[in-house]
């Protein structure tokens, strides 16, 4: 991990430095240089991650940190993140999160990943329109998990696809093969689902050729047995203490019973 990792960021580092004018001045040409180089490395450290995330998934070695976490600031702050790419391409990006969702048991860290990949993604497939995200209580099956659903307007996918999309190295829709920068790793969604079944929720698609893509996040309330048991001990402490001297995140939970979600107006 480190022998792969730290190079790259070396080269990452460096290529900003020299793009900052520290080591003098820098040329339109040199700097278009500069760019694709950035781009290119940022590519490979991102298959570099992916590869190794699905790696320790696979033999067992992902670490699970449970806590206390308040659903709506982790939402803004991944809009707040992917906004400037959206707005590069003219796509607006709304958040609608239901004022009674109460906080998650989770790892905050790998749901952050998740919701990541998949508003980038639909990012990346949207050529215009919008890309909205929304969070809210389960109902029926799902009465016990947050929903985030995460829905665009872009190209879609063929229903054919809809069951391989999950798989590793599936590109369903790729871009041309001379630009393998914007072709993605084809990992994204295999870890983004990988990740989410880890913390006992789910990853499932929605979509029609030419009519955008929905996906939904299943985000349990409190972990199952089997979630609790993979979670890292690194504070010595057991899971349900941990969880009741964890730092309150600002959300308060309140009974499944609760009155139906009213949800917020869209970011602006």
């Amino acid at each position: 991990s480190h022998e792969l990792r730290t190079p790259l960021n070396a080269i990452v580092g460096y290529n900003a430095l020299a793009l900052s004018g520290l080591y003098g001045e820098v040329s339109p040409e040199l700097r278009g240089a500069h760019d694709r180089i950035r781009a290119a490395a940022d590519h490979l450290l991102r298959v570099v991650n992916d590869v190794l995330d699905l790696s320790k998934i696979e033999v067992g070695r992902m670490e699970v940190d449970l806590r206390p976490a308040a659903l709506e600031p982790l939402l803004e702050d991944v809009v707040s993140i992917v906004e400037p790419v959206a707005e590069a391409k003219d796509v607006r990006i709304d958040l609608v999160v239901a004022r009674d969702l109460p906080d998650v048991v989770t790892d905050s860290r790998h749901l952050r990943q998740i919701l990541m990949n998949l508003a980038t993604n639909a990012i990346k497939f949207t050529e215009r329109g919008s890309v909205t995200i929304v969070a809210r209580r389960g109902e029926g099956a799902d009465a016990r998990a947050a929903l985030i659903t995460i829905e665009d307007t872009g190209i879609g996918i063929a229903e054919r696809d809809l069951d391989r999309i999950f798989d590793e190295f599936e590109q369903v829709n790729p871009s041309a093969r001379g630009d393998s920068i914007s072709r993605g790793t084809g990992l994204g969604l295999t870890v983004s689902r990988r990740l989410a079944r880890l913390l006992g929720g789910d990853v499932r698609v929605e979509s029609h050729l030419g009519a955008g893509s929905r996906f939904t996040l299943t985000v349990p309330f409190e972990p199952g047995p089997e979630v609790a048991a993979r979670a890292h001990q690194g504070s010595g402490a057991p899971f349900h203490e941990r969880r009741r001297r964890g730092p309150n995140t600002g959300g308060s939970e309140r009974p499944a019973g609760a009155e139906p979600p009213v949800e917020t107006g869209p970011r602006p």
